[in-house]
């Protein structure tokens, strides 16, 4: 029988794989919403990948008669097992490399079209429900998981939150090669 000393350290190392696992993310420039996709396995269907998927925002304490700073986690939506396309991703990386350079705004779906019921799709450019600018445009996250769930999250980027999303989107691309 483990100690719980034992069982914590394994808990520990299992924290610690979790996040040298292949991800990437995009953040809001604020800085306070966030999707972050993480490489969980290999599918055994060609050019598919299982991902997990975070999506996050911080805001103020709510509730509060008097304004406080203090920024707390507003809402956190995990999506564990969500089957993305390499080639999509491929993809998504040519449009971000665009759009660092023309300013261009696009639509990438990045989950596989011919199977399953999941729909997962990145948007940079306008939107209405947005302040936004050339340089400072909506990134919208649809996404569908058959009947049960379907949202979008919308926040603003601007250039060093596509720049940094690009070299992570690169790394990760990859290391799933492998």
């Amino acid at each position: 029988m483990k100690s719980i000393h034992e069982d914590q350290k394994v808990t520990q190392e299992e924290g610690l794989a979790d996040r040298k696992k292949p991800n990437w993310s995009i953040n809001s420039s604020s800085g306070r919403i966030f999707l972050k996709c993480r490489l969980e396995k290999t599918s055994e269907i060609k050019d598919i990948l299982v991902t997990s998927l975070n999506m996050r925002g911080d805001f103020w304490q709510r509730g509060k008669e008097k304004f406080n700073k203090e920024i707390v986690n507003d809402f956190s939506i995990n999506l564990p097992q969500v089957l993305i396309r390499l080639s999509s991703i491929k993809e998504l990386s040519k449009m971000l490399e665009n759009w660092m350079n023309n300013r261009t705004e696009f639509s990438q779906r990045i989950s596989p079209e011919d199977y399953g019921d999941q729909y997962l799709e990145i948007y940079i450019g306008k939107n209405e429900g947005l302040i936004y600018s050339k340089e400072k445009p909506a990134c919208v996250i649809s996404y569908k998981f058959g009947s049960q769930i379907e949202g979008k999250l919308f926040f603003n980027v601007d250039q060093s939150c596509i720049k940094l999303c690009l070299e992570e989107i690169n790394s990760f691309i990859e290391i799933s090669k492998n």
